[in-house]
């Protein structure tokens, strides 16, 4: 409405992003929406986005930095939630993704913290990684692919603690990877209980675990 057209959508408004011809990038400061609806693409690259009920994708979505936090993200058929790989911290805390992440960029990597859900999480570049804060649980698939060499890691986020595998989880290399996976051995101390699956499906390629303590 009228009142809004001089100040930022706050925790009580749905923002709805829909304009042709522009990307909105949100670099800096904190800011909290009730829902926001996108149709543009869209990048968080710094400062942190907070949803309180719904996050709708309809274009690209980038995490190139920052933290998204709140809420549950749901798609457009075909979208996915990219995550970057160019400087500083990206997190994901607190969010249930109705769908996947696609770490395909050159060391792409994401921090995991606040009970964040997800339905797959597809590592194929080179040197990607999901780094999880202590007390996590994996409930949806990681699944490292690529035909590219160069690593694809599952670490703690340099604190030393747990990661559960649920009963629907799952890590696991695919047909056609060419890289070499590994779960847990840097970035702190991991103990794995693994409640799922641990699976090496691709030939010709190397699955490392090898955490601090693995209960299986």
């Amino acid at each position: 409405d009228d009142a809004m057209v001089n100040r930022l959508p706050g925790a009580d408004d749905d923002a709805v992003i829909d304009v042709a011809g522009i990307s909105v990038t949100h670099s800096s400061g904190t800011h909290t929406v009730n829902s926001l609806a996108t149709s543009n693409p869209f990048t968080l690259s710094g400062g942190a986005l907070s949803i309180v009920t719904t996050l709708q994708v309809n274009n690209t979505f980038m995490l190139a930095g920052g933290t998204l936090s709140g809420g549950s993200v749901n798609f457009a058929s075909g979208q996915t939630l990219s995550i970057g790989n160019i400087g500083g911290n990206r997190t994901l805390t607190g969010v249930t993704i109705n769908g996947d992440l696609t770490l395909s960029a050159l060391a792409a990597s994401v921090k995991i913290e606040g009970g964040t859900k997800f339905a797959n999480a597809h590592l194929s570049g080179a040197n990607s990684s999901l780094s999880f804060a202590p007390g996590q649980t994996l409930t949806g698939n990681i699944l490292f692919e690529g035909a590219n060499t160069g690593d694809r890691s599952v670490v703690m986020n340099g604190t030393p603690g747990t990661l559960t595998i649920g009963p629907t989880g799952s890590i696991k290399t695919v047909a056609g990877f060419g890289g070499t996976g590994a779960i847990g051995g840097s970035a702190g101390e991991m103990t794995l209980v693994n409640q799922g699956l641990i699976s090496a499906e691709a030939n010709n390629s190397t699955l490392w675990v090898k955490p601090a303590a693995l209960a299986n």
